[in-house]
């Protein structure tokens, strides 16, 4: 499997070659309507030859640019130069890299982010064992850079506001549109907005350098037919006590050394809200009460803490995900608790969790070292659940790979997804969870 984006060609992402203005003006006004109304507008004026050609270029470099350094470390200078254009050029399209971000999402990689949310929609409307549509497959185990691209804009868009008022009225548009309302039905909208997390988590795991192995075409599966499952809410006793209470969403660690420990703590903390590339010593030191000579004591660098912020931290939190789904899986009640170590999850008590997982998967995707302890963190969840889904004495252990898998990708999506809407957090997962197991059930290893 390859996924150098350094292997990617700079040109032939897109089908916009030698467009007029009027095909543009026809364009923009087709994606207006094809998302609701919602897009953005933008005036439109009579434009040379020069001009389509350059937007395109640019587009191009955007894309290749954004594939190989992220977000993060996107510049307009670096666009351009690849672009063969002058920086002065670029500057006079984009007025910073929030912008000339939105722009490639509207122009290209949102067409293609919503293309395979529609095929999941098809999928959960297909019959059990139907064949699969092989797009799916290819792009959860070797995302093309276009939902490559997407997926990064996806990741960044709850911290970058410009891009998220787009992508957040982009995504509600979408879900209008297919009727997805928690208010209207929420059992429906609970299905289809979750069935889109194991198609993103899956894509995710396959983006890093080391690329988690999971079993892509069982999880893709099981949501066959889950859109119109007659599954209803079931009558369900009050939770276990155990089951009840949430934690708090400090992401504390106990190291041995308490110094290191609010350390490493203070900057799990500031790398969730803001991201790896705009963490800071003083930033972290400030928040932790130190000075930076207590991290220069104890790290060569910023990237060496975060090193061990992600090992530390990261490692620590996907082992109790896994062991909490894996309490649940074990239970006998299970069918009642995987519903609620779901929603549980998805609390708002948990947001710090779940950005930092975000945020660490994202910085992984670009930096090999990160990338290769992310990729460790996940199998070692994957692995918690298998080693104890695997000896039950009943169904339950029919598909070990499959539970752990599709646990593992349903995290990592859920994720992205409950920070650009925030109605996941009050979807009832039982009707939802029932009808998967069922399926996972039916698939032997």
């Amino acid at each position: 499997m390859t996924n150098n984006p350094s292997s990617y060609p700079s040109e032939g992402y897109f089908s916009v070659e030698n467009s007029s203005a009027d095909d543009l003006s026809e364009s923009a006004a087709s994606r207006l309507s094809r998302n609701g109304g919602l897009a953005r507008t933008r005036p439109q004026r009579a434009r040379s030859q020069r001009a389509v050609r350059n937007d395109r270029i640019l587009s191009e470099a955007a894309l290749v640019e954004l594939n190989l350094h992220g977000f993060d470390g996107l510049q307009i200078g670096a666009v351009a130069k690849r672009a063969g254009l002058s920086s002065g050029a670029a500057y006079n399209r984009f007025e910073n890299v929030a912008e000339m971000a939105i722009s490639l999402w509207e122009e290209a990689l949102r067409d293609q982010a919503f293309k395979l949310f529609d095929l999941v929609v098809e999928l959960g409307h297909q019959a059990f064992y139907a064949p699969l549509n092989p797009e799916l497959i290819s792009e959860a185990t070797q995302p093309s850079p276009a939902w490559r691209g997407a997926l990064e804009l996806l990741l960044v868009a709850r911290r970058v506001e410009e891009l998220n008022e787009v992508i957040t009225a982009d995504l509600q548009a979408w879900q209008s549109r297919n009727g997805f309302e928690l208010e209207d039905d929420p059992i429906l909208y609970c299905r289809a907005i979750s069935s889109l997390s194991p198609l993103i988590g899956l894509s995710m795991m396959a983006m890093l350098p080391r690329p988690v192995l999971l079993p892509v075409e069982d999880v893709l599966r099981i949501h066959q037919g889950i859109l119109d499952s007659p599954w209803q809410y079931s009558e369900l006793p009050p939770p276990p006590a155990e089951f009840s209470a949430v934690s708090d969403d400090d992401l504390v660690v106990a190291t041995g050394d308490p110094v290191v420990d609010v350390l490493i703590t203070a900057a799990g903390q500031v790398t969730a809200n803001s991201g790896f590339a705009r963490s800071t010593v003083s930033r972290i030191a400030r928040l932790a009460g130190f000075t930076t000579s207590a991290i220069y004591e104890r790290w060569a660098n910023k990237d060496a803490l975060i090193m061990d912020t992600v090992t530390t931290m990261l490692t620590q939190h996907l082992l109790i995900t896994g062991q909490s789904n894996s309490a649940a899986v074990r239970d006998p009640r299970f069918r009642m608790l995987i519903p609620l170590v779901i929603s549980q999850s998805l609390s708002p008590g948990r947001t710090l969790r779940r950005r930092f997982r975000q945020e660490m998967t994202l910085a992984g995707i670009h930096n090999i070292e990160i990338g290769n302890v992310v990729s460790q963190a996940c199998e070692l969840g994957v692995l918690e659940i298998k080693k104890t889904v695997a000896p039950l004495p009943d169904e339950r252990a029919a598909n070990p790979n499959l539970i752990a898998g599709y646990i593992r990708s349903s995290v990592a999506g859920r994720d992205l997804l409950s920070s650009l809407d925030a109605d996941l957090q009050r979807a009832d997962f039982r009707p939802y969870t029932d009808y998967l197991l069922d399926c996972a059930l039916e698939l032997k290893d």
